[in-house]
């Protein structure tokens, strides 16, 4: 028994902070199937197929290590939950087994750490070539989840599962077409005490998702220029959404060279749709665009 309890504890250990494991074993009904409204967190390392195909086995390990080190700290301080690493993809959440009323400031805090965490890796005078490929986009949404412990008499696994995730890894794909280091849902936004300043950047449908989803940019580093520029593209946002395709993309195309990478590239996508747009106006417009991948 003692054995059965030892290993049990060592392999919560892995998915707890120090802090809610200790709550965990005094009460382990803690962990028993539930369902509830929760955060979520998920990244994901670009251009990791390739390096796996280029680089020697070690160097491909010191890189995941390195990312996972930065990101597991970032929200274990928070007192997150983490899920099995799954290749390059790292997965927290807030609201189990310990509800949590300020789920979504800890993982926009996380997500934030995680960023300035590897910003400055790549900026230190002793980076090196790995630091250099420390680039991930993080998607955050908030909403309903199950957790439980899932798996087999062989293998079990504390985990999270729903539409939260799902939706969170739709969001977080999407990074790198809108040039985002973090973009969050709606939904997200809303249940933030302490909002960050962010920027709607479009309002879409992704792929395995019937409701829209609206897409915030986080500004990671807000200055007064940045925040201008966000104005402008608000503005053109909002005559995109009415159906001013024609306005839109000509204020859309104003800010491809502006600089800020986010927004440069946000608006080129939405002025190459907004001429696609003009060309053929859809009779039912109603704000939102179906995206064909994912």
């Amino acid at each position: 028994e003692q054995k059965e309890r030892t290993q049990r504890d060592a392999m919560l250990g892995f998915y707890f902070s120090p802090a809610v494991l200790k709550q965990v074993i005094k009460d382990l009904g803690m962990i028993r199937p539930r369902g509830g409204e929760m955060a979520a967190l998920l990244s994901d390392l670009r251009g990791f197929t390739t390096y796996c195909e280029t680089m020697p086995v070690e160097r491909v390990f010191e890189l995941l290590n390195r990312l996972f080190e930065t990101e597991t700290t970032a929200a274990l301080r928070e007192n997150g939950s983490l899920s099995r690493f799954a290749g390059d993809q790292f997965l927290a959440y807030w609201g189990a087994p310990e509800p949590c009323s300020d789920s979504a400031d800890r993982a926009m805090r996380a997500a934030l750490e995680i960023y300035r965490g590897l910003k400055a890796r790549q900026d230190s005078p002793q980076a090196d070539e790995i630091d250099g490929m420390l680039n991930i986009g993080i998607g955050l949404h908030y909403g309903p989840a199950l957790v439980g412990h899932v798996g087999s008499r062989q293998y079990r696994d504390y985990n999270i599962v729903g539409d939260l995730v799902n939706t969170t890894a739709r969001v977080e794909s999407q990074t790198k077409n809108y040039h985002a280091p973090i973009l969050a849902t709606a939904e997200f936004i809303q249940a933030l005490t302490i909002k960050p300043e962010a920027v709607c950047l479009d309002h879409v449908q992704v792929k395995g998702r019937q409701r829209p989803v609206c897409l915030h940019g986080v500004l990671t580093e807000p200055t007064d220029a940045v925040r201008a520029l966000a104005a402008e593209y608000t503005a053109a946002f909002a005559t995109y959404e009415k159906g001013g395709f024609a306005e839109a993309g000509k204020a859309f195309e104003k800010l491809t060279g502006c600089g800020e990478n986010m927004l440069a590239t946000s608006a080129g996508l939405l002025a190459k749709r907004c001429a696609e747009l003009a060309q053929e106006p859809p009779q039912d417009w109603m704000g939102v665009y179906v995206l064909k991948d994912k």
